[in-house]
C-alpha cells in the first residue's frame, strides 16, 4: 500500500533495534499528551495562566493531534509516513528549544499543537518500527503493542512529573520535553524505515474538508472543556456547539461525495464499524476512571503528586502486563472475547 513501508526480512539484530526504537516512539508519543495532562496545574502556576486558559491550552492539543491523524493517511501516501513524522518532531524541536529561551503562554499554546500533531505521526511511526521487530506470524499485532506502549505513558508521566518538578518551576519539564523530541529525531534518522511507494493524493477539497473539521473540532473542544469551567449556562457555549455541528455535518457531506475522499463515510457508517466505535468509546470511558478519577479522589482527599506515584507506578505496570498478555493471547477470529474479559475484570476491580 502506498505510504506503507516495504516488510522485508530483517536480520535479527536489526529486529531487535527496529523493535526498541518502535517502543521508544510509543512511548514518546504518548508522553506529548501524559505530560501535558499530568502538569496542568504546574503550567497554569508558573505561566500565570486563568483556569479557562487552561483549558484552551488542552483543546489546542485536542484539535492538532485530530487534525493529524486525519492528515496522516494522506501525507503518508504523497510524502512517507516518515517525512511527514521528520517535520512535525523537527518543529516540536523548535517550537520547545524557543519556549527554553522565552517561556510564555503564545509558545506553549503553539507547543502544544505541534505536540498533538507530532504525537498521532509518532503512534504511527511507531507501529510500523514494531512491525519490523516482528516475526511475519506476529506482525499484525503491532499495532496492539504500539498503542497499548501509549497507554503506558499517561502514568508513566504521572511518576516522572513530581521529580521533574521538585525544584517548583517547569524549566525541568520543558528541558525533558526538548530532550524527547530530540531523541525521537535520532532515533528516526539513526534507523530508517525501508523505503515506500508513493502517489499523489492530496487535492484541493481536502484543504476545505480539512478546515471545516477543525472550526468544527475547535469549538466542540471548546464546548466540552469550557462548560465545567466557565459552566453551562454561558450563552457562547451553545453557538459553539452548533457551529461545531454544522461544519462537522457539512465536511462529512463534502466526503461523502468524493471520489478519493479523506474521510470513508460509506465505510464508517457500516454496522461492525460503528459498533466497534461505540466499544471503543465505552472502554476509553471506564478505563478513565483509573487516570482521572480515583486519581482525582485521592487527590481532593489530600494526597500530593508524590504520594500518588507508587499508585501511578502500578497503573504502569499493569498496563505494560496487560500488553504482554494481549499480544500472547490475541485471537484474530474472536476480537470480543478479550474486550468482555477486560470489561469483566473492570467490573470486579470496581
Amino acid at each position: 500500500m502506498p505510504g506503507s513501508p516495504a516488510m522485508p526480512q530483517q536480520p535479527a539484530y536489526r529486529m531487535v533495534l527496529y523493535m526498541l526504537i518502535g517502543i521508544v516512539l510509543a512511548l514518546i508519543g504518548g508522553a506529548q499528551s501524559g505530560l501535558l495532562l499530568a502538569n496542568l496545574f504546574a503550567l497554569q502556576g508558573d505561566l500565570g495562566m486563568t483556569s479557562v486558559e487552561t483549558g484552551w491550552l488542552s483543546a489546542a492539543f485536542s484539535v492538532a493531534n485530530a487534525c493529524g491523524v486525519m492528515l496522516l493517511f494522506k501525507m503518508r501516501q504523497q510524502f512517507g509516513i516518515r517525512n511527514f513524522v521528520m517535520f512535525t518532531v523537527s518543529a516540536v524541536l523548535f517550537a520547545t528549544g524557543a519556549q527554553l529561551l522565552n517561556v510564555s503562554i503564545e509558545t506553549e499554546v503553539i507547543t502544544r499543537a505541534l505536540s498533538g500533531i507530532s504525537a498521532s505521526g509518532l503512534t504511527a511511526l511507531s507501529v510500523f518500527y514494531v512491525m519490523q521487530g516482528m516475526p511475519a506470524a506476529k506482525k499484525m499485532f503491532s499495532s496492539v503493542a504500539a498503542i497499548s506502549l501509549s497507554q503506558v505513558s499517561l502514568p508513566l508521566a504521572r511518576v516522572l512529573s513530581p521529580l521533574l518538578l521538585s525544584d517548583g518551576s517547569i524549566h525541568n519539564l520543558l528541558e525533558f520535553q526538548f530532550a524527547l523530541a530530540l531523541l525521537a529525531f535520532g532515533l528516526i534518522v539513526a534507523l530508517p524505515l525501508p523505503e515506500t511507494d508513493r502517489i499523489k493524493s492530496f487535492s484541493p477539497l481536502d484543504v476545505l474538508t480539512l478546515s471545516l473539521l477543525a472550526v468544527g473540532l475547535i469549538f466542540l473542544c471548546g464546548f466540552f472543556i469550557q462548560g465545567p469551567i466557565q459552566w453551562w449556562d454561558r450563552a457562547w457555549l451553545g453557538y459553539a456547539l452548533a457551529i461545531a455541528i454544522v461544519c462537522i455535518g457539512l465536511a462529512f457531506s463534502v466526503e461523502h461525495y468524493r471520489a478519493h475522499p479523506m474521510l470513508f463515510t460509506r465505510w464508517m457508517r457500516k454496522r461492525e464499524i460503528l459498533s466497534f466505535a461505540v466499544a471503543g468509546v465505552v472502554v476509553r470511558f471506564v478505563l478513565s476512571e483509573q487516570n482521572f478519577g480515583a486519581a482525582g479522589l485521592l487527590s481532593n482527599l489530600g494526597m500530593s503528586a508524590m504520594q500518588l506515584v507508587p499508585y501511578q507506578s502500578m497503573l504502569a505496570a499493569a498496563a505494560a502486563l496487560g500488553m504482554v498478555v494481549s499480544i500472547a493471547t490475541i485471537n484474530t477470529n474472536d476480537l470480543t472475547r478479550p474486550v468482555l474479559i477486560a470489561l469483566g475484570i473492570i467490573a470486579v476491580a470496581s
